[in-house]
């Protein structure tokens, strides 16, 4: 994720930060995959409906083929010996992954004390109290929102705002 970031914040500035990280939790939450979801986000901010649906094809398309491969060789292998030590092999390397994910994706979003804060609140909530993550998610926007300073948002290229000060169409 963070060549990601890199890529489309830093170097080709085709989003900000923010819209970056806005659109990474708010695919997070979409009932589908997050990369399919960030996927469909940026091509919609950055080229409009069509762009949405050519990077929906992007990353569906690609990974089809061999999903349908492996499945089938999965039903047809799937009362063999080799099948018994898949779980053995592939779990450690998923956590693995997912660790490595969430140290990099932590150090690009949690860069200010208060993010941290409502972070760790957040944790706090769901581990120790057992509060219902929909309250704790919820919560964690609002307090997001209230407390947390954005970042400009306009899209570079974009036209600026229209300003009245300078006009004289009224005033002689």
């Amino acid at each position: 994720m963070s060549e990601l970031v890199r890529e489309l914040v830093d170097r080709r500035r085709a989003v900000t930060r923010t819209q970056f990280f806005t659109l990474y939790g708010l695919a997070r939450i979409i009932p589908s995959g997050t990369t399919t979801a960030i996927a469909v986000g940026l091509g919609h901010l950055i080229g409009g409906p069509r762009a949405s649906v050519v990077a929906l094809l992007g990353v569906v398309l690609p990974s089809l083929l061999p999903t349908i491969v492996l499945a089938a060789g999965y039903d047809a292998l799937r009362e063999g010996p080799w099948l018994t030590l898949l779980p053995l092999t592939l779990y450690p390397a998923a956590v693995a992954l997912l660790a490595g994910a969430t140290l990099s994706l932590s150090r690009e979003i949690a860069r200010q004390p208060l993010e941290i804060a409502i972070a760790a609140v957040g944790l706090l909530g769901a581990l120790v109290l057992r509060v219902n993550p929909a309250i704790l998610l919820v919560l964690g926007g609002l307090f997001g929102a209230l407390l947390l300073r954005p970042e400009d948002d306009s899209l570079p290229g974009a036209p600026p705002s229209v300003s009245t000060a300078g006009d004289a169409g009224g005033a002689v």
